[in-house]
């Protein structure tokens, strides 16, 4: 039991509220405020808000004073993050409707013996 707890609590704080959506370099669907994870041929990964885009790079900024510079012959693929309302509601909600049911089912099929 208690490592059904541990388990669903576990995932109740390691659940991800935003999706990421693949976008298309051309389409110009880039915006100052939006996150992106940029993976490169190379296979790393860069995330960070866009700093500046031009034709041969783009540039984005993790903390404040740090910048990553992608070539656009280097990107594999670019994805835009989104927030998901229904990760952020169903997950928590279905993690503890589980929980709660294997307490209850436990606890239904616990009696007390009373010595008489």
């Amino acid at each position: 039991m208690k490592k059904i707890v541990i388990s669903a609590s576990l995932c109740l704080l390691l659940s991800s509220c935003f999706t990421y959506r693949n976008i298309d370099l051309d389409k110009g669907e880039f915006n100052q405020e939006d996150i992106f994870k940029i993976i490169k041929t190379d296979k790393q990964i860069e995330k960070g808000k866009l700093y500046s885009l031009n034709d041969s790079l783009i540039v984005l900024q993790r903390k404040a004073g740090t910048k990553h510079i992608v070539l656009r012959t280097d990107i594999q693929e670019i994805r835009k993050r989104k927030f998901s309302l229904g990760k952020t509601i169903t997950l928590p909600v279905g993690i503890t409707a589980v929980v709660t049911a294997v307490a209850l089912y436990t606890f239904s099929n616990w009696s007390v013996s009373l010595g008489y």
